[in-house]
Parts: C-alpha cells; structure tokens; sequence
C-alpha cells in the first residue's frame, strides 16, 4: 500500500432463506482508489446487489438455480454468485478485473460452506475466454451498467452477456438510476439496443422485497469490529435510486444493421 493511503474493511452478514453468508468489503481511501474508480465502486455491496439476492431466493422454489452452472459478471465482493452457490446451483464463477479478484477470493474462503464456487478474470473489453463461452445456465449482473465506465462498455458487456449464456440459458440484472438528470435511463435504453442487436431479449420483472437480515461488521486499522444492522441507504453509498430487475434470454434474431 503507498504511504498515506488508508484501507478501511467492513464484513457483511446476509440471510438467505436461512443460509448465512459472508462478505468482506474492502474500502480504499485516498489516492489509492480515487472515487468512481473500479477498485471503489468494485468493493461495494451495493443495493442493486441484494436486490437481486432477493430476486433469487423468490425464484428459487421454481428452479432458477438448483442445479445451474452459475457466472457473475463484474462480481465486485461476490455477493450474488455466493448466495446463488447457498441456493443450490450447481458450479459459481465470480468475475471481474484482476485488481478485484484477491477480494473474491477472500470472500470464497470466508464461506467454506459453499462448493464449487471459484473466482476468475473477465474483461468484458477482451471479450469471454473460448472455456467459457456458451457454458453458463444462469448469468448474474448487479448495478453494471453506468455512463462512468465510457459508453463503450454498454456493448462490451452486452457482447460478454451473450457470449457466456448457454443455449436456452437466461441472464438476470439489476440496473439502479442514480441520476434525476435522464443520463442513468439514456444508457440503459442503448444498452437495450445494443442487445437487440445481439439477438438478446430484455425482459423487466417485477421486483422483489429487499431482504432486511443484513448486518456490517465495521473493521478499521485503529479500533475492534462492531456489529450493527446496515443502515438504511448505507450499502450503496447514498440515498437509494431507482433500481429495476430485468431477464435477459439469447435466442432471438439478431437485428440486422445492413
């Protein structure tokens, strides 16, 4: 760590439908992770994240992911893909760029109780590795989409999405519109296009309840950890925006641009 820069962990305790699971967020402070990088907003759990926790556990009587092979993309802490293993999927691969995956990792090993859950880079710029691709049942996306990462991103993603899916498989996303100004729906509305023209359909669904059983444990350089329910508007660093639950299926003609 360069000298003045300050790193401040936080563990989060989640409940999902009985089965406890644990992830470390690791907030960097200073120059070593200047706001809006991706090793800040990376390190987050944000609301969209438990959103779409929810979502799965609503799901998971009717088999969304029992027996799935599982792919988080831009994973963050991992938080998704770790209650997607705790729900029954079959294999759990978390994803982002490299500067995030020693976070994953420690996420893994924080829950030994989850099989077959594995961490691995995936630039969506670079495109999906050939051992991935067409492989995943279910595709998890939290809070991905946002014009802070450059619009060419909206592509990238949209291109990784429909690279990893499996023949019959579905993607499942969260999207929060921070913004009041109409730029946050603008870049939802060209990553829809963009899919379009992949051949993936974009489905909303309703969404679910936010799960309540969540609890931080606070850890700092200076003082001992403290347990407390997360507060609200906590998790996503702020007031909380519009956040909306889409499905994402491959299959349907790609939109001819000729």
């Amino acid at each position: 760590m360069e000298e003045g820069d300050s790193t401040r962990a936080s563990e989060l305790v989640v409940s999902v439908l009985g089965r406890t699971i644990r992830v470390r967020e690791q907030q960097h402070e200073g120059e070593f992770a200047p706001i809006f990088s991706d090793a800040w907003t990376g390190s987050r759990v944000w609301a969209a994240a438990h959103m779409l926790v929810a979502h799965l556990a609503e799901r998971a009587h009717a088999g969304l992911v029992a027996g799935a092979r599982c792919l988080e993309l831009g994973a963050g802490p991992g938080l998704c893909g770790l209650a997607a293993a705790a729900l029954g999927a079959e294999s759990v691969v978390l994803t982002d760029q490299r500067e995030m995956l020693d976070l994953l990792r420690a996420n893994i090993a924080l829950n030994p109780q989850l099989p077959r859950v594995s961490a691995a880079e995936l630039n969506w710029a670079c495109g999906a590795p050939a051992e991935m691709r067409e492989r995943f049942d279910l595709v998890l996306v939290s809070d991905c989409i946002n014009e802070i990462y450059g619009e060419e991103s909206f592509g990238q993603l949209a291109a990784t999405i429909r690279a990893v899916c499996a023949p019959g498989g579905t993607c499942v996303l969260t999207h929060e519109e921070r913004s009041a100004d109409g730029v946050a729906a603008t870049a939802f509305r060209r990553f829809e296009v963009l899919c379009a023209e992949l051949g993936l359909a974009v489905c909303r669904l309703d969404s679910p309840a936010r799960p309540s059983a969540a609890q931080r444990v606070a850890k700092s350089p200076s003082g001992g950890p403290e347990r407390r329910p997360a507060a609200e508007g906590e998790d996503e660093g702020g007031p909380d925006g519009d956040i909306r639950l889409f499905e994402l299926r491959p299959g349907v003609a790609p939109v001819d641009r000729g």
